[in-house]
């Protein structure tokens, strides 16, 4: 068996072993294997999918009252006009208070593709089969992406995290490490006179809904419960454990 090594300078590493007695058709012997040129690409913090969420036609925010009753209401505009905070505390300077209550999920998926991590590719320019194989040679960091209040109140987000776990029965979090390796993760067989690649993927967990807290007018000294405050937020949280490995050859 004689070894082509390809030296990789970053993340993937890649190396192609080609047979020379073991294939249907013999190599002839002026037929001498050519160094392959690896092509490599990664990101080495984050290379999501862009966050699309369809909120049309969805009220954003609004609060049921103590009474039942359904009416508009917005902690920014209140926020701008100086009236409340956005923390689930209240000071002198606000009139209402803000208590964490629950976290409401309306829907759940799975991408296997959402979070990219990187990809190697090689060209089999041999008469036999060739194998390529994934080793990440360098850390990266897979981080969540989100919407509204999940990533700035710790409530919501643990939360929201915790429904999605429960949705697809394992770890998801805010942000995965994917830690640099000598072991090959994944291996893929590459026909003769072809080029191939392996692509590696984070599985994205997304979870949308909304968040619910206890609303309390202090706006005398008080603390009098108004009634429950709503507002959608939603993410793709990240998985822990799960990679997904993509693979395709074509003649060249």
């Amino acid at each position: 068996m004689r070894y082509l090594k390809i030296l990789s300078v970053s993340m993937l590493s890649l190396l192609l072993l080609l047979p020379t007695m073991s294939s249907a058709k013999t190599i002839e012997k002026d037929e001498h294997p050519k160094k392959l040129k690896a092509v490599w690409s990664y990101d080495p913090v984050n290379a999501a999918k862009p966050m699309e969420v369809d909120n049309s036609g969805i009220e954003r925010s609004y609060l049921i009252t103590k009474d039942g009753e359904k009416i508009p209401w917005s902690r920014e505009e209140e926020q701008d006009a100086g009236d409340v905070t956005t923390m689930d505390f209240c000071d002198q300077y606000c009139n209402t208070f803000y208590d964490w209550y629950y976290y409401d999920d309306d829907y759940s998926q799975v991408d296997q593709t959402h979070f990219y991590i990187g990809e190697v590719s090689a060209s089999n320019l041999g008469s036999g089969t060739g194998t390529i194989q994934y080793i990440q040679t360098n850390s990266s960091t897979t981080t969540w992406i989100h919407t509204g209040r999940v990533s700035t109140e710790a409530e919501f987000g643990n939360a929201l995290i915790a429904k999605a776990k429960v949705a697809v029965g394992y770890d998801v979090s805010r942000q995965r490490q994917n830690y640099s390796s000598n072991t090959t993760s994944s291996t893929y067989t590459v026909p003769p006179h072809s080029k191939a690649y392996i692509k590696a993927y984070n599985y994205g967990v997304y979870s949308g809904g909304r968040g619910v807290w206890k609303a309390y007018d202090e706006s005398d000294g008080g603390h009098t419960f108004i009634g429950n405050y709503t507002e959608i937020g939603n993410a793709w949280t990240v998985a822990n454990n799960q990679i997904h490995y993509e693979f395709d050859s074509w003649p060249i």
